[in-house]
């Protein structure tokens, strides 16, 4: 019983600390832009991701305790997110490239 208690002490714990990081983060880096154009691209892009991230990590989650869909469907379904939250990253930081050569 301490052992589970332990664990799901540690799962909300890491949770609070990566949503606290994950939001610092961010607004550093609304708060780093140099342009009005660039702020409002990384405001926008921050603000789709979290929502991403939100429901990618959510809705799998609920459909799996509502029995819609499995444990194995759930994790294809974190997979297809993390591989492509990858090209996204690239994504983004070319247009803040070019938002940054144009100013």
């Amino acid at each position: 019983m301490i052992g589970a208690q332990l664990s799901y002490t540690c799962l909300i714990l890491g949770i609070i600390i990566g949503l606290s990081l994950g939001a610092i983060s961010t607004w550093y880096s609304i708060k780093k832009a140099k342009t009005p154009e660039e702020r409002s691209h990384t405001l926008q892009t921050s603000t789709a991701i979290w929502l991403a991230m939100v429901a990618f990590l959510l809705m799998p989650l609920i459909l799996e305790q509502r029995g819609i869909i499995t444990y194995t469907w759930r994790i294809v379904g974190l997979m297809i997110y993390f591989v492509g939250l990858i090209p996204a990253i690239f994504y983004v930081k070319r247009k803040l490239a070019i938002l940054r050569a144009e100013s």
